[in-house]
């Protein structure tokens, strides 16, 4: 070994085999029993800013200890010395899953079924003692020597029903790997594991993940929505009764999902034996029951935070592998408590994470994605000469489900209101089934702010959409709706309004379509809210299908937003040129000033990116958490791990 020095009088520290955020991991010797061992040395630096990483470091050897089995790293010894923490343990010298399936692609079906037989073993005995490990993937498989994987990293594990070992507000795995209930912030428990396990079956027989995409919204559109692939299409000499077993792990219901590991490797040895007798397996995962006792665990969900990170990080530099994108490049240093799973699903929320919307559409903008099918609305939009509604007092409609989306469309005279919220509805709920957005039509024309206002109150509408005919053309109106809809707006919802609502000219209502226009401001008010995964949510409906946006009319601030967001994702300088048009209308509104920033990032000017980001958290409210969470971005861009942990503690 070179560069070896001894530590605790015992272990010689040699080279470097592996290198993270917080730390790194070096080959070893332990000098009494001359075997190899390998040595993850937490970095002094992280260490020093987070006091509880170093319970949770201990804890993680606590873990291990407990998980005595041949199919989990063994941990040796958990030592400290000159002020730096140490986890001594078992060295594995065949690299990991991860690197076998780069270099080799598809495993033969035998192979395949070895390793995941061997995991499953594992991973009902972590499930046994109460763990989920959450972070279930190719780079957490070590091969032995004689190829017998071993599951590793427990730093993500959640230990019994109120311990984990991630207390801060770090979003554990890696998107193309999680659960559909993790990515919609419900608490973890076995079967997320399950689901993981699944994912990484999957990609052992068919060199490929079930889900992929380029950019996290659309990742998190397909893992909550599509079905997996058909493995057998993919590869036809995978046995019919194992294609079965990895539906039944990657059920999107998880009331639904194979629920225990021991249940996968039962299947996984019926398999294993009629491949051995050339014969079909007596016993199939749909005879298996899916409802047994899950690992519960009720004291945390996904935390914003981290989120927020990752889709600035992603944005700003696409992961050079679809799907492997990191969902938390630093911790966060204070703990997030916990969060009671309740009917319907909550959504977490973290104060003054206003922003993420504008980091979310802007990603996405030049590929939103709705159906068009406004169809032929223009002749009847608006209200008929001489009405005197705005004297009448506002109309009821059918409200909508708590934690659901109301999108108010005023009633049009004729049949055309059929085509306009039919259109509506197949874009943000037909073709999007996860969504909680819901279209109600107002029985009557509206025809000013005022009147769309408090049609919006009485109804509890987050948006509005509503319009006149202009002869050549429609105009449309898209308009925030009711406070009581969306509460919690740390910015001034003035601000909000100004970003957000917007007029449009449609020529030819069935080309052009508002739908975008309607994401955008509803996303914006989500983030106004702090409500994270309503967000990605709403970002992931903007990528279904490409459609042309309707034309923004005018110069007003909520043109040049919306325009910059169509432009970002292609050409972030144009992006950055509308908004500074906009920031010289109204030079005092931060939502602009980070909308910028995050351009400039992608854009690689890092240095003026900084200024804007530093404006808005000088304009902006104290409490505001989005400049603050940018700012930890910028270090994470420049390689200041330090920095950004400093930030995110500020965050939280």
């Amino acid at each position: 070994m070179s560069s070896e020095r001894l530590i605790a009088d015992r272990y010689l520290l040699g080279d470097l085999i592996g290198q993270g955020g917080m730390g790194a991991v070096f080959r070893g010797r332990d000098t009494r029993t001359g075997a190899d061992v390998a040595i993850k040395a937490l970095r002094p630096d992280v260490a020093a800013l987070d006091l509880q990483l170093l319970e949770r470091f201990r804890r993680e050897a606590l873990a291990l200890r407990r998980l005595d089995h041949p199919g989990i790293v063994k941990m040796l010894d958990a030592l400290e010395e000159d002020g730096r923490q140490y986890l001594v343990m078992e060295y594995v010298p065949g690299g990991s899953l991860e690197a076998l399936l780069r270099a080799q692609g598809p495993l033969p079906i035998r192979r395949a079924l070895e390793i995941a037989l061997d995991l499953a073993d594992a991973l009902a005995r972590v499930h046994r003692l109460d763990i989920v490990h959450r972070d279930i993937k190719p780079a957490n498989v070590l091969l032995a020597a004689d190829g017998a994987p071993r599951l590793t990293d427990f730093g993500a594990a959640y230990i019994g029903a109120g311990a984990r070992l991630t207390e801060t507000g770090v979003m554990i795995g890696t998107f193309a790997y999680l659960s559909p209930e993790v990515c919609e912030g419900a608490p973890p428990d076995a079967r997320a594991d399950i689901w993981s396990f699944g994912v990484m079956l999957f990609e052992m027989l068919a060199g490929r993940r079930p889900f992929e995409a380029g950019q996290p919204g659309a990742l998190l559109s397909a893992i909550l929505t599509r079905p997996a692939p058909d493995l057998r299409r993919l590869r036809p000499d995978v046995p019919p009764a194992l294609a079965r077993l990895v539906s039944q792990m990657l059920e999107k219901d998880r009331e639904r999902r194979i629920s225990g590991a021991r249940q996968v490797g039962a299947a996984l040895e019926q398999i294993m034996r009629a491949q051995a007798a050339g014969a079909a397996p007596a016993v199939t995962p749909e005879d298996m029951p899916t409802a047994s006792s899950p690992v519960p665990h009720d004291s945390a969900t996904l935390e914003a935070p981290a989120l927020l990170a990752q889709l600035l990080a992603s944005h700003v530099e696409p992961p050079a592998r679809a799907g492997d994108t990191p969902l938390a490049a630093a911790p966060i240093t204070a703990p997030v408590p916990p969060e009671p799973a309740r009917s319907p699903p909550r959504r977490p929320r973290a104060r003054g994470l206003l922003l993420l919307a504008v980091v979310a559409v802007l990603a996405l903008g030049g590929g939103l994605a709705l159906r068009s099918g406004l169809g032929g609305l223009r002749a009847t939009m608006g209200a008929q000469p001489g009405a005197q509604q705005g004297a009448l007092a506002p109309e009821r409609v059918a409200p909508v489900a708590p934690g659901d989306f109301m999108v108010l469309v005023a009633r049009l005279e004729g049949d055309e209101v059929d085509a306009v919220a039919d259109d509506l509805r197949q874009a943000l709920e037909v073709e999007a089934p996860f969504s909680r957005i819901r279209v109600r039509v107002y029985p009557r024309p509206v025809t000013s702010d005022d009147e769309a206002r408090a049609a919006a109150e009485a109804n509890r509408a987050a948006i509005v959409v509503w319009g006149e005919d202009r002869g050549d053309h429609l105009e449309v109106h898209v308009q925030v709706g009711a406070p009581e809809a969306m509460p919690g707006v740390r910015v001034d919802r003035a601000f909000v309004e100004q970003a957000a609502n917007v007029r449009l000219r449609i020529s030819d209502a069935r080309r052009e379509s508002a739908a975008p226009y309607v994401l955008g401001a509803l996303s914006l008010l989500q983030n106004a809210q702090g409500d994270v995964y309503e967000t990605v949510r709403t970002v992931a409906i903007m990528g279904l299908r490409p459609v042309t946006p309707a034309e923004p009319i005018g110069s007003s601030v909520a043109t040049h937003y919306h325009r910059a967001t169509a432009l970002f994702a292609d050409d972030a300088m144009a992006a950055v040129a509308e908004l500074s048009e906009a920031i010289a209308l109204s030079g005092g509104n931060p939502i602009l000033y980070t909308s910028r920033g995050l351009a400039r990032q992608r854009a690689g000017r890092l240095d003026e990116a900084r200024l804007d980001i530093e404006t808005a958290r000088r304009i902006g409210p104290a409490d505001w958490a989005i400049p603050r969470a940018m700012l930890a971005n910028d270090a994470l861009l420049r390689g200041d791990l330090a920095a950004a942990v400093a930030e995110y503690d500020q965050v939280v």
